[in-house]
């Protein structure tokens, strides 16, 4: 499996060589992480499961089309820990801000709570069983972080917490 996705990556990379601001999808038959930081490296920003709805493919393409990050949930976490890495040694040569801290004391303490199961990859689905609230209740949650935080997708939103430094 790893030979044939090498062979993917470098037709990919071909294609985007000559097409700078391609945005590529990648489906996958069954989710693997290693896979996906790879790809995520290489400048894929867009992965779903073969078998997902057509409403999830529909908005992987939409948020691509806008510029932003496709993934599953559980590579979120895993994503930003694997880069968090690198990012602390770049944080050490760039003193902190405060402009991360004001952004967050813009959100309520649901607010706060939400976006925390967010950073630890909790699904949407998760969010609310967890807080006892609806999935649209948790949506609109995540819409009202994003725009407080001035993000567009769990990503952004998970590492301005992380950038703060009160991710747990």
């Amino acid at each position: 499996m790893r030979e044939a996705l090498a062979k993917d990556f470098n037709t990919i990379m071909k294609i985007r060589a000559n097409i700078p601001h391609t945005r590529t999808v990648i489906t996958l038959d069954q989710y693997d992480e290693e896979t996906a930081l790879i790809a995520i490296r290489e400048g894929i920003r867009g992965f779903y499961l073969r078998n997902s709805e057509p409403s999830q493919i529909v908005s992987c393409v939409r948020v691509l089309a806008r510029g932003g990050v496709w993934m599953e949930a559980p590579l979120i976490g895993r994503a930003i820990k694997e880069f968090s890495k690198l990012y602390k040694h770049v944080e050490s040569l760039h003193p902190p801000t405060k402009s991360h801290e004001a952004r967050l004391s813009l959100l309520s303490p649901r607010e706060m709570e939400v976006l925390g199961l967010i950073s630890k990859s909790y699904t949407n689905m998760d969010i609310g069983k967890k807080l006892f609230i609806s999935e649209k209740t948790v949506k609109t949650h995540n819409n009202r972080i994003f725009e407080k935080l001035g993000v567009s997708n769990r990503v952004e939103a998970t590492l301005v917490l992380v950038r703060s430094g009160l991710a747990h």
